[in-house]
């Protein structure tokens, strides 16, 4: 196989665990010319990043991340059908045209949230869902709730509800399915089986704090809370649904699924149909490590 260069951009981008985990993940498959590596890339330098730098570094794809996952969209020569439909895009490849974009995130978090409802006493259920946020993150989540038949309700906590609805639905059963409010109308009463936080919020390197003080708001009634933030930080929302025993889940599973769907564009289905078992192992495993290693064990 010829060389493949790979990134993820954002900003910051420092936090981002994904170098490990795809480096792991070109192990398991012995591919020893790839890498893959963190790019940090402003607001302002998005556009020259995809007209420009990209193909310069010798990039052959790369994954997006917060803040440009919206943004990026209109820069591309192509973006399928469901990226177009969910309005955000976290994963770049070349095409013929030039730059394609696709969102894994969907599916990503499709497969971390069954994960996490399926240790639910009601397992599989989760009937009304609350989603924090209105970036990228938040439109493939509501997306990927919009294909669940179990979840019939869901209401959507966003700064700006008008511009969010200006925007258009991210599925097409957003329109049933979907309530959006503003931080300011959103408390207890709003229920949740499942509170799924979609922010940047509690993310390292991010000053990022919530418009009100939601930990009690969201606690109270939730069954489970999902904080996408890898890694998540000691003021996350994962971390106050540990501390009340509150069923918790951070990124980690999301940002394997989302990742692995990833080099599935890059690499061919093919290649990754008879090992994927040991890829998303291998994943899991470098993702583990790093926390661990970032979180040592207190006490000794």
């Amino acid at each position: 196989m010829s060389a493949l260069s790979l990134a993820v951009i954002g900003d910051p981008i420092a936090h981002s665990r994904s170098p490990l985990m795809h480096a792991a993940a070109f192990r398991t498959l012995g591919i020893s010319t790839a890498d893959y590596r963190a790019i940090r890339v402003a607001a302002e330098d998005l556009a020259g990043f995809v007209t420009r730098d990209a193909a310069a570094a010798g990039l052959s794809g790369f994954n997006v991340t917060v803040p440009h996952k919206t943004r990026i969209v209109a820069l591309l020569d192509e973006v399928d059908p469901e990226a177009v439909q969910v309005g955000a895009v976290n994963t770049v490849y070349r095409t013929a045209r030039g730059w394609g974009g696709c969102n894994t995130d969907v599916e990503g978090f499709s497969l971390a949230f069954d994960a996490l409802i399926g240790g639910l006493p009601e397992a599989g259920e989760a009937p009304h869902v609350v989603v924090l946020g209105g970036g990228g993150a938040a439109r493939a989540v509501v997306a990927a709730l919009c294909q669940r038949p179990a979840t019939t309700s869901i209401t959507w906590v966003t700064r700006d509800p008008a511009r969010l609805r200006a925007g258009g639905w991210p599925h097409p059963e957003a329109a049933h399915k979907v309530r959006v409010i503003g931080w300011g109308a959103w408390d207890a009463r709003c229920g949740g089986s499942v509170v799924v936080q979609a922010t940047p919020v509690g993310l390292a390197g991010t000053q990022a704090t919530f418009p009100i003080p939601i930990s009690s708001v969201a606690l109270g009634q939730a069954q489970a809370v999902f904080d996408l933030v890898v890694p998540a930080g000691p003021d996350s929302l994962f971390r106050a649904a540990q501390e009340a025993n509150v069923a918790a889940c951070d990124g980690h599973e999301m940002l394997v699924g989302q990742g692995f769907c990833a080099l599935e564009r890059w690499l061919g289905g093919e290649l990754l149909a008879a090992t994927k078992p040991d890829v998303l192992a291998a994943m899991r495993g470098a993702l583990r490590e790093e926390t661990a290693r970032a979180e040592p064990q207190k006490g000794g």
